[in-house]
């Protein structure tokens, strides 16, 4: 009986060793190495990983409509508001071409701002306005990271920017003429109608901050 109760023992014993070898990671999958890493969903916060010391950027020619007076341009917006500019982010929301059917995903500056006078649309709070590619030499490893996360850098091309656009600066004020395309942020106009300063003559227009001012007390 002894003798039975012994050989059970070392049957057990054996099974136990057994099973915690088993339950070891296999060679080359160490949980604590990044190689085998799952690629991070958007619901993941963005990594923080420098941006490569030869980051290169690509310059973007966009085709957008002009408007050459301002009641063209009010009526083809959704959103006119005033409000100063408090936050420059940068995100790559998905897109489905509706040709193709082809979804893809961009790099957008995401710029928010707290909205002191809305003329057109429902502008309340804080406001967030998308800008297609990203900004030379501001916040490079959060744009470098997005972009990875999104799984759409490309070393040979880098940061896509857009050819001659001025960014804006945070602490300003600015009059924003925006249009509501459902993509979670309001989308520019175009790259130079878009945003108006009341000391400062836009370049590229016929009419300034003051003219659309007096377009809406006219109305």
């Amino acid at each position: 009986m002894k003798m039975i109760i012994k050989m059970i023992t070392i049957v057990l014993i054996a099974l136990l060793i057994s099973g915690c070898a088993q339950a070891l990671p296999a060679p080359g999958n160490d949980p604590l190495t990044t190689d085998n890493d799952p690629i991070p969903t958007n619901n993941d916060p963005i990594p923080t990983d420098t941006a490569p010391a030869n980051l290169k950027y690509a310059m973007m020619h966009m085709s957008w409509r002009g408007y050459p007076t301002v009641d063209n341009l009010i009526k083809d917006a959704t959103n006119v508001f005033e409000g100063k500019l408090i936050k420059i982010s940068f995100q790559a929301p998905s897109f489905k071409d509706s040709s193709s059917g082809r979804t893809y995903r961009e790099l957008y500056t995401i710029y928010e701002f707290e909205v002191s006078g809305s003329y057109k649309g429902k502008n309340v709070g804080t406001v967030r306005v998308g800008i297609p590619g990203g900004i030379e030499g501001y916040k490079v490893d959060e744009q470098y990271n997005t972009m990875v996360q999104a799984g759409i850098y490309q070393e040979n091309k880098g940061i896509p920017i857009i050819d001659g656009f001025t960014h804006l600066t945070i602490g300003e004020t600015y009059l924003i003429v925006t249009k509501d395309l459902g993509n979670g942020f309001l989308d520019i106009l175009n790259q130079n109608q878009f945003s108006y300063l009341p000391d400062r003559t836009n370049q590229i227009s016929a009419f300034g901050y003051q003219e659309i001012k007096d377009y809406f007390s006219k109305s």
